[in-house]
């Protein structure tokens, strides 16, 4: 069977009108004016903000609390958080409760650089909502939760069938690097 036809039929599913396509460039054109304003100034990627919102938000917070709170993998909140501990920007505690786990917190510095910032993402956030009402802005809430809770528990299932490979995978090496192939 060939696989060009099927690509083909999805192709407006996942095109401009898509849902997903349309979440995607609302959170990438909310975002763009973060590295330009913030980014190469203050030597802070997008990921290392979102990091310290998440601390700034829940102080003594783990990396896997992090993402499993902003969706974001974990492998790259793990990255952003070492690199806010090497900055001087977040501190890292040992739970005494379970010494496996470290406990995260923004340092004075990260608190210095948060007080900075957060007052233009919460200026964004105003701007966005001055095109919704009231009730469509509660009513967009209860439906991003909603999404967010399914994705959750999709994720929790072991993922959507749809993102899993329609055949079993194999690996291979690629100009050095490892692809999937089928068996």
């Amino acid at each position: 069977m060939n696989a060009a036809p099927q690509a083909e039929n999805l192709a407006p599913m996942l095109g401009d009108r898509a849902l997903v396509y349309r979440l995607l460039r609302l959170v990438n054109l909310l975002a763009r004016p973060f590295q330009e304003r913030f980014g190469t100034r203050y030597d802070l990627s997008l990921t290392e903000w979102r990091v310290m919102m998440a601390l700034a938000a829940r102080p003594g917070t783990t990396a896997t609390e992090i993402s499993d709170w902003s969706g974001l993998h974990v492998m790259n909140v793990s990255r952003s958080v070492a690199r806010l501990v090497r900055q001087g920007r977040a501190l890292r505690a040992v739970d005494p409760a379970d010494r496996r786990r470290s406990l995260l917190r923004l340092s004075r510095r990260g608190k210095a650089l948060f007080d900075i910032i957060a007052p233009s993402a919460q200026a964004r956030e105003e701007m966005v909502r001055t095109v919704l009402s009231e009730t469509e802005a509660t009513a967009l809430r209860a439906m991003l939760d909603r999404l967010i809770e399914h994705l959750h528990e999709e994720a929790a299932a072991g993922g959507p069938a749809a993102m899993r490979l329609p055949y079993p995978a194999a690996r291979r090496r690629v100009g050095g690097r490892r692809t999937e192939r089928a068996a």
